[in-house]
């Protein structure tokens, strides 16, 4: 899968890739590394995300399909697809680089920011050493050069939204998150009806949401 077809399909959504712990950062780059670069369980191991790169020499499928770059703070020594990680902090963190500013920022992709299990989203930080300790670049670039781009669905949820079975909106089946693409397929009783993708972006739900909660394309 391509990284531009990648982040459209998960921007705003929660991955829990191997269903421990709830969402967690490393379970983001773990997705990212099956989906994108063909690494299946990549950073299972580490105990912390900080581990991934402090202790990267301990593990094959990370020293076997990844660079390792120390950060000299140049704009240019990151690019679009590499994973970055904070060391500072019991955990640490880790998130996936989409892109590198002239202002000295940096832009990238992550989830549970703060220890929240926030869902995945772009975020600008500076590039220092505050933010980032070591940059991963994968071995394997096929998927992150241009494109065609897949969008899936029809529209774009407004807002976070309980996803129900009945149009009087009593029965919850789901929750579909803000940005997530969805297919519109109409309204009852004022609520729209939705199809959209379950967390394994292979099967697929249907249901009613909120009046007003989906935008169309």
């Amino acid at each position: 899968m391509k990284f531009d077809e990648y982040v459209k399909r998960n921007l705003g959504k929660k991955i829990d890739y191997d269903g421990l712990y709830g969402v967690q950062c490393v379970d983001l780059v773990n997705d990212y590394a099956d989906k994108v670069l063909g690494i299946k369980g990549c950073f299972y191991g580490p105990r912390y995300a900080k581990e991934i790169w402090t202790d990267r020499y301990k593990y094959k499928n990370i020293y076997n399909n990844f660079e390792f770059i120390i950060p000299k703070y140049k704009n240019l020594e990151v690019k679009k697809g590499d994973i970055g990680v904070r060391t500072s902090g019991i955990a640490g963190h880790i998130f996936i680089v989409s892109g590198v500013n002239k202002n000295g920022k940096i832009n990238y992709y992550d989830e549970n920011e703060n220890g929240t299990h926030s869902p995945m989203a772009l975020r600008e930080k500076y590039y220092n050493s505050s933010y980032v300790n070591g940059i991963l670049r994968p071995k394997n670039q096929s998927e992150l050069k241009g494109g065609p781009i897949y969008l899936y669905g029809n529209a774009k949820m407004k807002s976070e939204q309980t996803v129900y079975a009945d149009s009087v909106l009593s029965n919850k089946i789901g929750t579909v998150f803000k940005n997530e693409r969805v297919y519109y397929e109409g309204s009852g009783d004022g609520h729209p009806i939705i199809v959209y993708r379950y967390a394994d972006n292979q099967h697929y739900k249907a249901g009613f949401v909120a009046a007003n909660s989906v935008q169309r394309d």
